[in-house]
């Protein structure tokens, strides 16, 4: 099969969704499909990968690759993408990996229409979770997957007291509610290590916040690569999730196939993504924020290598995934 995977953001860029993007047209190059990607995100370095990637390409360019290709499958809803997959006479399949919420009013208006058009035109509404999925048509749920021979639990001993925040420093991601159960677990008196990966627009508001809070117990790592985000995962006892707003939550399986314990909060898609494995707390709640990662602290660590869990993870793995996916365009075709 011919599938042509559209998705303006794309690598070097680090985020979720280009992972996932990377993960599936691998896969599927792998399974004996020619695949090709659309993106408008340009890249220094030569592409070293086993499948084809146009970036940058004209308006010529791009409707050639959609007018050969068997599939065409949007990543989020491209309104400048739209006309293309039109014009190549191609049936609208896109994969959607965030909540077309109305936002402020100047977004207000292209959230509405976007809906509109998934809800109109799409053949098929592909979303990483029941909660993405519960404010469109024709849906069906495909987990985003996470990389299985990448996080594997270590040998050595895990950091007693450490706790990992993995993420974007931005205002969805709850990293003020973990700095304010940081403070208080410091006023308890109860040693712990808090060390936060990744970077954002917050990033020196919450260094100064945590400067004001005299917090001594926090290492600020900075955005790092997945094999050193490995590493970290394997020698920290928590992982904590306190998103306000999270689609999905692919951290939160990264974590427990490394055989950290998480906490995560109530919100959106991460429960699925936990499947019952992590300690919920309520999003925003610091106090309660506090009282579970006290309690997992003082407590022994549990083991990670149990047979549910696995079978959890397997259903979130990049070939459950892209398989799933697959069956589901091929049964709209």
């Amino acid at each position: 099969m011919n599938i042509v995977l559209y998705s303006p953001r794309f690598y070097p860029l680090l985020g979720g969704l280009e992972r996932v993007t990377m993960a599936w047209a691998t896969y599927w190059q792998q399974q004996g499909h020619t695949v090709t990607v659309i993106t408008h995100t340009p890249n220094p370095q030569p592409d070293n990968c086993t499948y084809r990637i146009l970036r940058q390409p004209s308006l010529w360019q791009q409707w050639q690759a959609m007018r050969r290709a068997d599939v065409v499958l949007m990543l989020n809803i491209s309104l400048k993408g739209l006309p293309l997959v039109w014009l190549a006479g191609k049936p609208l399949f896109i994969s959607h990996h965030t909540l077309l919420t109305d936002g402020d009013y100047a977004r207000q208006w292209r959230q509405q229409l976007k809906r509109f058009i998934c809800n109109r035109f799409a053949r098929l509404n592909i979303c990483c979770s029941h909660y993405v999925a519960r404010s469109l048509r024709r849906t069906v749920v495909v987990h985003s997957p996470y990389d299985a021979n990448l996080f594997q639990p270590g040998s050595g001993d895990r950091n007693p007291g450490s706790i990992l925040f993995v993420g974007r420093l931005v205002s969805d991601k709850g990293i003020h509610t973990l700095l304010e159960a940081a403070a208080r677990l410091q006023q308890q008196g109860l040693p712990f290590q808090l060390s936060i990966a990744g970077d954002g627009p917050l990033c020196e508001e919450l260094q100064a916040f945590s400067n004001t809070q005299q917090l001594t117990q926090i290492q600020w790592l900075g955005a790092i690569d997945q094999p050193r985000l490995v590493r970290h995962m394997q020698l920290h006892q928590l992982v904590v999730v306190p998103s306000l707003v999270e689609p999905f939550g692919t951290v939160v399986p990264e974590a427990l196939a490394c055989g950290c314990t998480v906490i995560c909060s109530n919100s959106g898609g991460l429960p699925e993504a936990a499947g019952g494995w992590a300690t919920m707390v309520p999003a925003g709640d610091a106090a309660a924020l506090t009282s579970a990662i006290q309690a997992a602290l003082l407590s022994p660590n549990k083991p990670a290598a149990t047979a549910a869990i696995a079978a959890h993870l397997q259903g979130l793995t990049v070939p459950a995934s892209a398989d799933a996916l697959l069956r589901a365009i091929q049964q709209h075709l």
